[in-house]
């Protein structure tokens, strides 16, 4: 049996057979994997922007791990989105113990202060979840909590 992403990606693929499907590219960067729709250069710089959010986050919130879960990113055209997520969705986040997997839509629109909007927040909560910040608060060990009558 195959894991549910990639049964996933193969259903998300499987309308590109045809000779007028667009063109996915994919990309590899320190930890991150991108399949876009698009350009090359889409999937090249959704990479480098996460790398360099990392570090941003990483430094305003005190995060100490090094450690960075796998993200696997998949950006499809809205079109492709609509059957998984609905017609208002434009992403999806599967955030697991040991990888993090996003499907977002390759917006291309005039505005690109958006552009790689659903992509940050997807890799904001996995680096959040890597460091345990979003875990529950720890009990502080030898205290003992008294019931009152």
């Amino acid at each position: 049996m195959r894991p549910p992403r990639a049964r996933l990606l193969l259903l998300l693929l499987a309308p590109c057979a045809s000779v007028a499907a667009e063109e996915y590219w994919g990309y590899a960067y320190r930890n991150i994997q991108v399949t876009a729709a698009g350009t090359s250069a889409y999937a090249v710089e959704l990479a480098h922007h996460l790398v360099r959010l990392d570090a941003v986050v990483t430094e305003a919130l005190g995060i100490k791990t090094a450690y960075r879960m796998p993200t696997h990113i998949y950006a499809v055209p809205r079109a492709q989105l609509v059957p998984f997520l609905g017609d208002h969705a434009t992403s999806s986040y599967q955030i697991s113990s040991y990888d993090n997997t996003i499907l977002m839509d390759n917006y291309l629109g005039s505005d690109a202060r958006y552009r790689y909007w659903n992509a940050y927040f997807g890799y904001i909560g996995a680096l959040l979840l890597s460091d345990g910040s979003l875990r529950r608060p720890y009990l502080v060990q030898g205290r003992r909590s008294r019931s009152v009558r």
